[in-house]
């Protein structure tokens, strides 16, 4: 009997896939308490990604070396109430990136801004309303005039706002009603979701039962339309997202349902969505998602952490739309993961990750090493050349050796160029500005160098 239990057990107990594409924990402070974001960029301007977080009483963000090497955390804020959302973005418009926080605890929102090397002032306020209603912010060029303004959307009761940067500078904010009668809405992500140029709110928050939906910006200038329902089912979406997952050049949806991670196809490339589908149900409570290409093909993979199983994962498209491989397990044992997301902390062109335990008496913020570009050979090359740089629609390599290929990557790992001709006069026109990865591939092996376009 013994003897079959265990073949039993053996050949039909469901098998744990523990990731192998990304390295052990790496902790950036083992004692970072109550951490309920964590955002990416780079605050220094020293062209690599830092790391900003938002805590029960604190912001505080960590300078990285370019290397994943992080400082002791730099406090931003303290003494203050929760917060659930950050927004790094440039607010006044002179190149360094500034943080929007919403307070919950405290009714407020407010911007830092970034006075040069990572150094922040005193806050500035957007908005202050009844405590403990304020949630998800995004900033975003709602009205086509070249500056970064916020959305707003009320987290314990209702109402959605985006509030206008009148001057350019931060100074001064107008709001603009969207829905009053929207609540929940905790989290809201930004693109045009219809196609016609111009940019659009998608939304957890609930009306009518409504679980996911969006608002069309009718004129380009922050004129929004009425809510579109996306789905009326099942539980409430924690976190979600707009991301190509097909391929086909307009955005779709990825989020949080519960127990299962969902992805829902814009159909025609207006804002027309299709059924939920299932990406994953192998966890359990999913605070928050995240998304990008992984491994370097070219396709849109996705991230998740659950909290009541304890497991930061991802999963692996399979062609690039929409169809995934079985959940592999980065790590099985973080206690009560609550956010997730992605960047290239190690200058190496490829995502890692980064998670924090929520759990009393561990409270680790953490970081995973993709280990996609290092299984490749990696060297340095002799003579290399890459420039200028900054590049603004040409970019020239010369090498004493061989050159095969160059591929030009965004900060998210997406494939943006490949030529394996003409190195020597490489176009930049269409692609986008800001820090770019140029992996030069030779006849003795491959390196990667960084370049800003203008």
């Amino acid at each position: 009997m013994k003897l079959f239990l265990s073949f039993f057990l053996i050949v039909f107990a469901e098998p744990i896939v523990i990731c192998q594409t990304f390295g052990s924990k790496q902790i950036i402070n083992p004692d970072q308490s109550g951490i309920r974001m964590i955002r990416t960029a780079d605050f220094d301007n020293d062209e690599d990604m830092d790391v900003v977080v938002a805590a029960f009483d604190f912001i505080t963000w960590y300078r990285n070396d370019g290397n994943g090497n992080f400082s002791a955390p730099i406090v931003i804020q303290e003494g203050m109430g929760q917060s659930f959302s950050l927004a790094p973005a440039d607010i006044n418009g002179d190149n360094a990136i500034d943080l929007v926080v919403s307070y919950f605890d405290d009714g407020i929102v407010g911007w830092y801004r970034n006075l040069g090397s990572g150094n922040f002032a005193s806050m500035q306020l957007i908005n202050s309303g009844p405590i403990g209603v304020n949630n998800g912010v995004v900033a975003a060029d709602l009205d086509g005039d070249s500056d970064n303004d916020i959305v707003l959307g009320i987290g314990n009761g209702s109402g959605l706002y985006w509030y206008e940067n009148t001057d350019g500078n931060g100074s001064s904010w107008e709001e603009h009603i969207i829905d009053l009668g929207i609540a929940e809405a905790r989290i809201q992500d930004v693109g045009d979701i219809d196609g016609d140029g111009d940019i659009d709110i998608l939304t957890n928050g609930s009306n009518g039962g409504t679980r996911i939906s969006w608002y069309e910006n009718t004129d380009g200038m922050g004129t929004f339309g009425n809510q579109t329902a996306i789905d009326v089912t099942g539980a409430y979406e924690i976190a979600v997202y707009l991301v190509d997952m097909d391929g086909d050049d307009d955005l779709d949806t990825v989020s949080s349902k519960g127990d299962l991670v969902v992805w829902r196809e814009n159909l025609d490339g207006l804002g027309n969505f299709g059924p939920t589908q299932i990406i994953s149900s192998e966890v359990l409570l999913t605070y928050d998602v995240f998304y990008g290409d992984i491994n370097h093909d070219s396709f849109i993979d996705v991230l998740s952490a659950s909290t009541n199983d304890n497991k930061v994962a991802w999963y692996k498209s399979i062609d690039g739309m929409g169809s995934f491989e079985p959940q592999e397990i980065i790590d099985p044992n973080l206690p009560k993961p609550r956010t997730i997301t992605a960047a290239d902390l190690d200058g190496d062109t490829d995502l890692d990750v980064l998670s924090a335990s929520l759990i009393v008496g561990v409270y680790e913020l953490v970081w995973y090493e993709n280990l996609t570009i290092l299984n490749t050979q990696d060297i340095s090359l002799p003579n290399i050349k890459v420039y200028p740089n900054p590049a603004n629609e040409v970019l020239n390599i010369e090498c004493t050796i061989t050159i095969e290929r160059v591929t030009i990557y965004n900060i998210w790992g997406m494939r943006l160029k490949e030529t394996i001709t003409g190195f020597n006069e490489i176009s930049l026109a269409g692609l986008p500005s800001g820090l770019l990865f140029v992996e030069v591939e030779t006849n003795i092996g491959k390196t990667v160098q960084k370049i800003i376009k203008k």
